[in-house]
């Protein structure tokens, strides 16, 4: 993630991003190039909250993570674990 102070700044930085070999912990040793950037506003952030839902259609049923400060919480619905009717 990088942030821009002014639009031509996003502009230097997208040119900069687009077409480089990214390399991380997700894709590898080999990297994956770059083809799209998602640009957004930056804005006052009051609360930070991570979330994460995950659906798992073979036991109809779905779990989810959510992280208000520093310890993960994970829930299942439906809460006992049993398919719905």
């Amino acid at each position: 993630m990088k942030i821009a102070k002014s639009v031509e700044e996003a502009g230097e930085l997208a040119g900069k991003i687009l077409g480089m070999k990214l390399v991380t912990h997700q894709t590898g040793p080999e990297g994956r190039i770059v083809h799209r950037l998602l640009i957004e506003e930056t804005l006052p952030i009051e609360k930070e909250l991570y979330l994460g839902i995950l659906s798992i259609a073979a036991r109809a049923s779905r779990c989810s993570w959510h992280r208000p400060r520093a310890a993960w919480i994970l829930s299942r619905w439906p809460p006992n674990g049993r398919k719905r009717s």
